[in-house]
């Protein structure tokens, strides 16, 4: 979120300076993203220092953690969060997670345990045991484990996602597409929300089997949310070259200039001519 934040912040000044855009450097991202974790964790631990019962604080500090994988403090600062406050449920996700990575199954389940006794969320505690069993590599259980919190909630779309997921780990596309297709008909708006869901891939999937109206629809979604991805640009351009729409193809590289100027470029040139 931070490192987004900061991108947003630079293409802004870019356009209000019209400088052309630079080629993006992994490496300056990279120490942008480092800097940018040390500040806001010294930022947490003074607001912390000033009021050692700041919920919020303590909640983002274990975020940060937990993205620098330094789970055994992640976890001290998601307890502490949730010693100030029980009932937050992504804290409890959060802590699970932590439990998760260092295989630690046990006190993962037990978390989820906490958490339904602490929320009475019922289809959050199936959807995360079958997380849990799909980490383990149980799938059977964990399939069982998502249809099991669509029976508590037929309109639950994260026990959508979480089973459509699954089916996409096993290979098994034409499932995983069913699956989704239900979350769009039943929740479309927090489907779309959950940027988590590699768009890209379904939109791939669709263009294979020939369903372009479909495969259009999940690409330009996967570059909302995956908007510094060139793969994402390449391929929806290529798409729009294959339905012979040179006109939206030249549209998408004239946009994937500000991600690579010169590969765009190249591509446009190969329209042109």
């Amino acid at each position: 979120m931070l490192v987004f934040v900061l991108l947003v912040v630079i293409i802004l000044l870019q356009i209000a300076n019209l400088v052309p855009f630079p080629q993006p450097d992994k490496k300056m991202e990279a120490e942008l993203s480092k800097d940018q974790f040390e500040k806001s964790e010294k930022n947490l631990k003074r607001a912390i220092e000033m009021n050692p019962d700041n919920f919020q604080a303590w909640a983002d500090l274990g975020d940060i953690l937990k993205q620098e994988r330094r789970l055994k403090e992640a976890e001290e600062a998601y307890l502490r969060a949730l010693e100030l406050d029980p009932r937050v449920l992504p804290v409890w996700v959060s802590l699970g997670d932590c439990y998760i990575q260092k295989e630690l199954w046990e006190k993962a389940r037990e978390v989820y345990r906490r958490a339904l006794k602490e929320t009475g969320d019922r289809g959050w505690f199936a959807i995360n045991l079958g997380n849990w069993y799909r980490a383990r590599q149980e799938y059977e259980e964990a399939e069982t484990s998502y249809r099991r919190a669509l029976k508590i909630d037929p309109r639950d779309w994260r026990a959508y996602v979480e089973l459509g997921r699954l089916h996409q780990w096993r290979g098994e596309w034409e499932k995983a597409m069913k699956i989704y297709e239900k979350a769009i008909e039943n929740n479309p708006d927090e489907f779309w929300r959950y940027s988590g869901l590699t768009y890209g891939r379904i939109a791939r999937w669709y263009r294979e089997r020939g369903e372009s109206a479909k495969a259009e629809v999940f690409y330009l979604k996967a570059i909302e949310f995956n908007s510094d991805e060139w793969k994402l640009y390449s391929e929806l351009g290529d798409f729009y070259q294959d339905q012979n729409n040179d006109e939206e193809a030249r549209r998408i590289w004239r946009w994937a200039r500000s991600i690579a100027p010169e590969k765009a470029q190249i591509q446009l040139k190969t329209i042109n001519n």
